[in-house]
């Protein structure tokens, strides 16, 4: 098992109950799943850029991404009709817990001058989410962003099953999800 799941299991689970004043364990939040989303720069121009970013998202999740479309074409945006214009993966159960645990432990303290996430983003429906501003943090695509040249950012949501905004910030601050005071 993981050790972020064991962890919440058997220490965050008891503590929750009495802070939030439960009588049942199963009305207590938990992650549900985190969506990674990444917006393809150029794609319109050059179709190498949509593949190695594929692949990027690929590596990093450890699932296969799926390509979303322009639906319009908009001329302001530069946009044609059914082109690429970004990736994203839902990662659900086992692949959720070894991202978020590889996310939190060692990726997230190698961002420069990093002070925490922002506690704006939590909304009252139960999602968290935050972007990141250079992929450089994770060490299995240094490569391939080198040779691709990729320079997106990577969008990231934590959904919760968290009724309120304050629950969804207690459950999440218990993970260890380093905030800003």
């Amino acid at each position: 098992m993981n050790r972020t799941l064991l962890y919440y299991n058997y220490l965050i689970r008891i503590k929750l109950l009495y802070k939030l004043n439960y009588q049942n364990a199963l009305l207590l939040p938990n992650l549900s799943k985190i969506v990674l989303h990444l917006t393809i720069k150029n794609a319109q121009i050059n179709s190498k850029n949509a593949l190695s970013s594929l692949l990027a998202l690929e590596l990093i999740s450890g699932q296969k991404p799926i390509l979303l479309y322009t639906k319009d074409a908009n001329s302001s945006f530069n946009l044609k009709k059914n082109k690429p214009i970004s990736c994203k993966v839902t990662l659900r159960k086992k692949h959720m817990y070894l991202f978020f645990n590889k996310l939190i432990l060692l990726n997230l303290p190698q961002v420069r001058n990093f002070q925490g996430l922002s506690t704006i983003s939590v909304t009252p429906n139960g999602i968290f989410s935050f972007g990141l501003d250079t992929l450089l943090i994770f060490p299995e695509i240094q490569a391939i962003l080198t040779k691709f040249n990729i320079r997106s950012g990577l969008d990231i949501q934590l959904v919760t099953t968290a009724k309120s905004q304050f629950e969804t910030f207690l459950f999440l601050s218990s993970l260890n999800i380093p905030f800003k005071i």
